[in-house]
């Protein structure tokens, strides 16, 4: 990652059209989650949060807003390392909870997105995922973990399930960000009981 202009530069992307995975734009103006004016939307942001680190025993101090460029949330990896998630200020700031919901329906019924029971929080689960893992991070764990992460989505794309959306299949950041969203806000199937085992397994 570098500076430029006073911004972040990332390197692993979130939801939105962001190259399917590799946000090119900045994250600029950082801030806390608690600027989010409604407080149902922040709340369930939260809920998303402590339901990931419940569910994978995975904890994420940074999370914040940020003014953001075609993307709904970003994971920043600085030197192979994760450096946060951030949430795009423009789409969460001033949004309530079903305007959110409305985008993220019409994102499952494209079958772009893994359909969740919880789509106000599909971002945020969908970026701690990034933070998780993902390929630019170079921890011994991470290394390990990738490669059977990649068998995995190799095994994955030749299946070609017809209930994953199309970002998922995109590369193998998105299908472990998919898998694990879906397996923590979703009814799981076995990629996503596959990708907690190997997450839990490899302590990421």
């Amino acid at each position: 990652m570098a500076k430029t202009g006073g911004a972040l530069r990332s390197k692993t992307g979130g939801i939105g059209r962001d190259g399917g995975g590799d946000y090119k734009g900045d994250v600029r103006n950082v801030s806390s989650l608690r600027e989010i004016k409604d407080t149902q939307l922040r709340r369930e942001i939260q809920q998303g949060i402590s339901k990931f680190e419940s569910r994978l025993g995975v904890r994420q101090q940074k999370v914040k807003l940020a003014d953001l460029s075609g993307a709904f949330g970003v994971h920043v990896t600085a030197g192979g390392k994760s450096e946060g998630v951030y949430l795009s200020r423009g789409a969460f700031l001033n949004s309530e909870p079903n305007d959110i919901i409305k985008v993220k329906r019409k994102a499952y019924d494209t079958n772009f997105l893994n359909k969740t029971n919880k789509p106000v929080q599909h971002t945020i689960v969908h970026e701690l995922a990034h933070a998780t893992w993902n390929n630019h991070l170079t921890g011994t764990k991470q290394e390990a973990a990738g490669r059977e992460i990649s068998r995995l989505y190799r095994a994955f794309l030749k299946q070609n399930p017809r209930r994953w959306g199309s970002y998922g299949k995109s590369n193998v950041n998105e299908f472990f960000a998919e898998g694990i969203t879906l397996g923590v806000l979703g009814k799981g199937d076995k990629y996503s009981r596959e990708l907690i085992r190997i997450t839990k397994r490899y302590n990421l």
